[in-house]
């Protein structure tokens, strides 16, 4: 091999290393992207704590959308419902959340594509709360925080 050859192959292999040891140092700090929290937390009075998803607030009424009956719970999707989503998303749904004033998922994670398309949207997304989207009805008045991570009853059947 010429020393070029040689070099050339060194100066990769360094920058290989480098890169390596810097995804090794991150990589204590990178969230789990496992989709469920096992423990979720009661809720306290009328506000129930979850992972930030996409920041901002809203208000407005809950639109619950379960994974294995999904296009028929769409129909009466209104512009300006809270999407609840119970169970795994599906990229399908995606297509209304231009209508939507916010999300809460009952799964997902900070980097999974129905928060990062609120993101690019502007929608606040909560997402995470596990068991505790039960406590969501068809109809209830919901405040969310994405930023917090917090969800709030304003006028509930359930809460």
């Amino acid at each position: 091999m010429k020393s070029e050859q040689i070099s050339f192959v060194v100066y990769y292999a360094e920058i290989v290393y480098k890169r390596h040891m810097e995804q090794t140092h991150l990589s204590r700090y990178t969230l789990s992207l496992t989709p469920y929290i096992d423990e979720t937390n009661p809720p306290e009075g009328d506000v129930i704590q979850a992972l930030p998803g996409s920041p901002g607030k809203a208000e407005g009424k809950a639109h619950v959308i379960r994974a294995e009956t999904a296009l028929d719970d769409f129909p009466g999707l209104e512009e300006g419902d809270i999407l609840v989503l119970k169970g795994e998303g599906k990229v399908g749904l995606t297509m209304f959340f231009s209508n939507i004033t916010g999300l809460i998922y009952e799964n997902g994670n900070p980097f999974c594509h129905e928060v990062n398309l609120c993101r690019e949207l502007g929608k606040p997304c909560v997402v995470c709360l596990g068991k505790n989207i039960e406590l969501i009805g068809e109809g209830d008045y919901l405040r969310i925080d994405g930023q917090q991570g917090t969800v709030m009853c304003l006028g509930s059947k359930i809460l």
